[in-house]
């Protein structure tokens, strides 16, 4: 039984257990064609894509630093600095959004420069989940203008992009 519940458990197979099931219930089960619901099952993958994507290089850039032992020589400089835990993730996390603009890579990135000193410091659960926090607080500081953040903010809070960036405002 431990054997079967691992294999449905492993994420692949549960994301597509997951979209079979979306199908049948949401497509199949009200009427709709098999032709119809690929149709909306491979429209949607390709706003998607991206994201997985950016989220797997942030990934495997963050494993490269931790295999490479680049991020323990990163970790043993930011430990010298003498800061908190918690104003280096912030910081770093903050520094890489600056750099390249994706708060993913950021803070995956971070996570994987980040990791051989947490191990050394022996954090709590709890005191782990503040760093998390910090973390993702720095990898949001920067948001601007061409980042997704910035337009589901200014929809969710109603402001008018359009108004607040025309010339001659401040």
């Amino acid at each position: 039984m431990r054997a079967v519940l691992t294999v449905f458990g492993a994420p692949m197979v549960a994301l597509l257990i997951d979209v079979a099931l979306c199908g049948w219930f949401l497509g199949a089960r009200r009427g709709c064609n098999r032709a119809h619901i690929a149709e909306v099952m491979g429209s949607a993958l390709p706003p998607v894509a991206m994201v997985i994507l950016v989220a797997g290089a942030g990934c495997v850039f963050g494993k490269v630093l931790v295999a490479s032992g680049i991020g323990d020589a990163i970790a043993d400089v930011l430990d010298r600095t003498g800061l908190p835990v918690l104003v280096l993730g912030f910081l770093t996390a903050l520094a890489l959004r600056a750099a390249q603009g994706s708060a993913t890579v950021a803070l995956i990135t971070t996570a994987g420069i980040l990791t051989p000193l947490l191990q050394r410091a022996d954090l709590s659960t709890g005191q782990l989940s503040l760093v998390a926090l910090a973390m993702g607080a720095g990898a949001l500081a920067l948001s601007h203008i061409d980042d997704a953040g910035f337009w589901t903010f200014t929809k969710l809070a109603g402001l008018d992009a359009r108004r607040a960036c025309a010339p001659g405002r401040s």
